[in-house]
């Protein structure tokens, strides 16, 4: 397999606090995931639009091979050929949409686990309270595998309860505001950063490849 698949653009590196306390590796297999579903989508693209062109004698000029433009000359010869064409350019486009969504997910669960855990050095965090701040921030829980994996204390039982409660609910309330308006914060710069790594991933495929 070509090593670019693995090798997906920047930046990752930056000056700004809220930026550079995310880690890098979450950028960069978010990056490196990215370039992967793109390569692969526009290698799917290029063969199947090839293989159009062969079957209609269709001549797909230009590079852009993700535009819906690409589809106007099957409309004037072939209406079937059209629809058969559009179905499988959504299919390939929505296979990639789909990943690249499935990895942002990860990249900001990740991002949720590392402040709840650098600011809860005093307090007990169990997986449901997780969710709920969670839940809170990101509009969506994560799954209970993950939040167990993570939140879990082993050997609790029903008897043995969250230190957390043993706080005041007026420090409660102040520690999970401040939890959640920190997810917001870099999950935000991480969204802004995600659109620019996109970018340039796949500008860069289509680079190398059409």
């Amino acid at each position: 397999m070509n090593e670019k698949l693995t090798s997906g653009q920047g930046p990752y590196k930056t000056t700004n606090d809220l930026k550079s306390a995310i880690p890098d590796h979450i950028f960069e297999r978010y990056s490196n995931e990215t370039y992967r579903a793109y390569y692969i989508m526009y290698v799917q693209l290029i063969e199947y639009f090839r293989g159009v062109s062969d079957a209609h004698g269709i001549d797909f000029k230009g590079n852009n091979y993700t535009s819906a433009k690409r589809f106007s000359a099957l409309l004037d010869k072939d209406k079937e050929a059209h629809l058969i064409c559009q179905n499988q350019f959504n299919q390939i486009v929505g296979q990639a949409g789909a990943k690249i969504s499935a990895s942002k997910k990860t990249a900001l669960r990740k991002i949720a686990f590392m402040v709840i855990d650098n600011s809860t050095s005093n307090f007990d965090i169990t997986p449901i309270l997780a969710n709920q701040i969670i839940k809170k921030s990101l509009g969506r829980g994560v799954s209970q595998v993950e939040l167990i994996a993570h939140f879990s204390t082993p050997g609790r039982t029903a008897a043995n309860k969250s230190t957390y409660y043993a706080h005041t609910k007026k420090e409660r309330a102040n520690l999970t505001e401040k939890i959640e308006l920190e997810i917001e914060g870099y999950c935000a710069e991480f969204n802004k950063i995600s659109l620019v790594i996109r970018k340039n991933n796949k500008k860069s495929v289509v680079s190398e490849l059409c």
